[in-house]
């Protein structure tokens, strides 16, 4: 079987990590990726520099097929992985391998490794349904529990995959599966919900408010809204806030976005507060945010990119309220705002939903940073240098 499947590729020197059609929510640099590509390609030169990779690759598959497989034959051909074929042989050799160690906790625990780098490697070659798969498996699923913290890194680059493919119902059919309280809550946990919340503003159906306050309620630990709005959440408030939204229950959107006291995303809040205002004729309400907006942001000595933008929706329903309105002096104080937003803001195409989406860069996230349990292991026992001394003796 293992054979069959290797020659379905050639075995590249240059890995084929093909590009997304679209922009990814969580890139592959905030996620580690590009550390994980350049790694790969360096390990793989230096293994083809003492061995032959296509007699290498048939003895694994050998080795595979008598039963005798060793967490070193899984380095070897994780290296070899250079298109989704390979991918294919990787994944099948590692659920042999999980096959044959189900009573050794060690080998489990180096499984769990290659279960996360598998994931990696899916989401670098755009394989959705090879990565569904690996997620199905009952011997995988073992392997879950060897690492809750690989574990919640594979759900998120699987989740963001998914995402970025358009699966929206596999997102987050995903989620009400995982165990969410396993996993401790971190940048990974953060972001799975944030990808969940996302799905449902994509799809778009009936309910999906109430569905995501019941995601919100079961992630956050609360169990009433007041404390669920008190908790400033960053993005995931703001997408909570437009899910909302999409419910039309734009009160609750506002309140939402008012109990957020992170003072980063300022555009989101500026353009949700407005919208929701809007939505609900609360005209004078409008007036004296965007008198604020004007007064903080006014005089030429300040840099284009500090500006607020607004979005399309935001300025036409300005405008709507312009036309609409039968209070001549808000008429007029609206008319004096928007002939002042040419120099106190930007006037964007970009959607709320766009700004949503916008791919999330961390240079400095935690995730790249993060190693396995069998790393930590592999430093805690390396064996010490011998001190000069003692070598000199045996020369």
């Amino acid at each position: 079987m293992f054979r069959a499947i290797s020659n379905i590729s050639r075995l590249r020197r240059n890995l084929n990590f093909y590009p997304m059609p679209q922009r990814l929510l969580y890139t592959d640099r905030y996620l580690g990726l590009t550390m994980v590509q350049a790694t790969q390609e360096e390990e793989l030169a230096k293994l083809q520099e003492r061995q032959n990779l296509h007699n290498l690759k048939n003895i694994i598959i050998s080795s595979a097929d008598k039963g005798l497989l060793l967490s070193t034959d899984l380095d070897s051909i994780s290296l070899m992985v250079g298109s989704v074929s390979d991918l294919i042989l990787y994944k099948n050799i590692l659920v042999r391998f999980i096959e044959l160690n189900q009573n050794s906790k060690i080998a489990l625990v180096n499984a769990a490794a290659h279960v996360n780098k598998f994931f990696q490697l899916c989401h670098l070659l755009n394989a959705p349904d090879l990565a569904l798969e690996m997620l199905a498996d009952e011997k995988a699923k073992q392997v879950f529990l060897m690492s809750s913290t690989l574990a919640c890194f594979s759900h998120l680059l699987l989740m963001n995959l998914l995402f970025k493919s358009k699966k929206y119902k596999d997102v987050i059919r995903v989620f009400e599966e995982v165990d969410l309280s396993q996993f401790e809550k971190n940048y990974e946990t953060h972001s799975i919900i944030s990808l969940t919340m996302l799905s449902l503003i994509k799809l778009n159906k009936p309910g999906a408010f109430a569905t995501g306050t019941l995601f919100m309620e079961s992630y956050m630990d609360v169990t009433n809204s007041s404390e669920l709005l008190a908790q400033g959440k960053g993005r995931l408030t703001y997408i909570y806030a437009w899910l909302a939204c999409k419910d039309e229950n734009y009160q609750t959107a506002y309140e939402i976005v008012h109990a957020e006291s992170n003072i980063t995303k300022e555009n989101l809040k500026t353009n949700l507060k407005l919208f929701t205002l809007l939505k609900m004729d609360k005209t004078v309400d409008v007036i004296l945010h965007l008198e604020d907006i004007i007064e903080n942001y006014d005089g030429p000595e300040r840099m284009r990119n500090q500006k607020p933008k607004f979005c399309k929706e935001v300025i036409q329903l300005l405008v709507k309220a312009v036309k609409e309105s039968p209070d001549k002096e808000h008429v007029s104080r609206l008319k004096s705002i928007f002939s002042k937003l040419d120099y106190a803001a930007e006037i964007t195409d970009s959607s709320i939903e766009d700004l949503l989406l916008l791919p999330v860069d961390n240079v400095g996230s935690v995730q790249r940073k993060r190693t396995s349990e069998l790393d930590a292991l592999r430093r805690r026992y390396k064996p010490k240098p011998k001190p000069e001394k003692e070598q000199n003796e045996f020369h």
